[in-house]
Parts: structure tokens; C-alpha cells; sequence
């Protein structure tokens, strides 16, 4: 989803160009999702290793 996302806002970046107040806020929106999305992998992540930690100490 955050792929899809990232790439219609940079569209919108394209379309509209980057110098118009509209472009301006699609690649804010665009820098957002980006960080938004790394922030997400990285507590996917987090939880991964938390859950096998769990599994391994109820062996």
C-alpha cells in the first residue's frame, strides 16, 4: 500500500510540478509517506524478532 501511495503522490508532484503550492504539498505528502512507511517496516521488524524471542523461550 505505502508503495501505491508514494507513487501517486509523486505523480501528482509530476503532474502539478513541484513550484505550484499544489505540487509543493504533494511532495511534502510524498516525504511523509516515505517516512511513515520505514517507520513501519522497522516495527514490522521489531515485532518479528519479538514474537520468535517469545516462541523460543516457550521451548
Amino acid at each position: 500500500m505505502q508503495n501505491s501511495l508514494s507513487a501517486m503522490t509523486q505523480r501528482g508532484v509530476e503532474i502539478l510540478g513541484p513550484d505550484t503550492p499544489a505540487g509543493a504539498r504533494f511532495e511534502q505528502s510524498a516525504e511523509f509517506v516515505a517516512i511513515v512507511g520505514a517507520a513501519l517496516r522497522q516495527a514490522m521488524e521489531q515485532w518479528r524478532v519479538r514474537l520468535a524471542e517469545r516462541s523460543a523461550d516457550r521451548q
